[in-house]
C-alpha cells in the first residue's frame, strides 16, 4: 500500500506561536490552526500566491461554527506572527509554507488514489 508522504519539516501542531496566538487572541488553539488552515488553502489558490486577500471572516467563521469576532481576533494574534498584513509570512522560503500545503495536497490526493 501506498503511504502518503511524511511532512518532516512542519512540526504545527507543537510549534508554541499557535499557543501563543490563542492566548492573545483568548481563542482556543485548534480554532486557532482552523483559521490558518483557512489561510494556508486561500493563499494556496491566490493569483498571487500568498496573498489572502479573498479570505472571507463570515465565511470562515460559518465554515468553523464560530463567531466572525473569533476569527477576527485570531486574524490580529496572527499578524506580525505568521502573517503580514494580507500575505502568509514565510510562504517563498524553501520548505516553506507553500511546500507544506504541496505536500499536503499531494498526501491527499495519493490517499484519494490509492486508499
Amino acid at each position: 500500500t501506498l503511504q502518503a508522504p511524511i511532512i518532516h519539516t512542519f512540526h504545527m501542531p507543537n510549534d508554541p506561536k499557535w499557543r501563543t496566538i490563542a492566548r492573545v487572541s483568548r481563542q482556543r488553539i485548534g480554532d486557532v490552526i482552523a483559521v490558518y488552515v483557512h489561510l494556508m488553502v486561500c493563499a494556496s489558490n491566490a493569483d498571487e500566491r500568498g496573498q489572502t486577500q479573498s479570505f472571507v471572516c463570515e465565511d470562515v467563521a460559518t465554515a468553523l461554527d464560530l463567531e466572525e469576532e473569533n476569527v477576527t481576533a485570531i486574524l490580529s494574534a496572527m499578524q506580525g506572527r505568521v502573517l503580514n498584513g494580507e500575505r502568509l509570512a514565510g510562504w517563498e522560503k524553501p520548505g516553506g509554507v507553500e511546500a507544506v500545503v504541496y505536500r499536503l495536497q499531494t498526501a491527499v490526493s495519493v490517499q484519494q488514489t490509492y486508499g
